[in-house]
C-alpha cells in the first residue's frame, strides 16, 4: 500500500510540475516554431503558430468527424497538421471567433505517416493554449 501511494505521490508531483509548465503565457526556451517542430518526429513537442484557420471535415471511407487546425498558413501549405478526432472534440472549445488570428501553443507527440505531414493528434484540452 505504501509502495502505491508512493507511486501515485511521484506521478502527481511530476503531472502538476509538467502542466503548470505548460501554462504559462511566456514562450518557454524550448518552444519550437512549426518549422521546427517537424524536425522532431518521433518525439514529444511543444510549438508555436498562429492559427489561421479550423476546418471540420468528415472522411468518406469511414464517416469519421475530424477537425483541423491550420497554423502559420492554410492548408495545403501548413507544414504540420494539427487533429482532433471525434472522439476527443468535447474537450475543446473551438469557437473560430476566438481562435482565428490567436497565437497558441501545441504540445503532443509528433508522428508521420507514410507521405503525410508531420501532425499531433490532440486528445485533451491541455495540449492547446492560447498564448496572452
Amino acid at each position: 500500500m505504501i509502495t502505491r501511494t508512493l507511486l501515485f505521490t511521484l506521478f502527481s508531483l511530476f503531472a502538476f510540475q509538467s502542466l503548470a509548465s505548460f501554462r504559462t503565457p511566456n514562450f518557454p526556451q524550448d518552444t519550437l516554431t512549426c518549422e521546427q517542430a517537424i524536425q522532431k518526429v518521433g518525439e514529444e513537442v511543444l510549438f508555436k503558430g498562429k492559427i489561421i484557420n479550423i476546418v471540420h471535415t468528415t472522411t468518406k471511407k469511414s464517416g469519421t468527424h475530424i477537425t483541423y487546425i491550420n497554423l502559420d498558413q492554410n492548408y495545403p501549405h501548413n507544414v504540420v497538421t494539427v487533429a482532433i478526432m471525434e472522439k476527443f472534440i468535447g474537450q475543446f472549445d473551438l469557437a473560430r471567433e476566438n481562435y482565428i488570428g490567436q497565437e497558441v501553443l501545441i504540445k503532443g507527440l509528433l508522428i508521420q505517416n507514410g507521405n503525410y505531414k508531420p501532425a499531433v493528434f490532440l486528445e485533451n484540452s491541455e495540449q492547446l493554449k492560447l498564448v496572452n
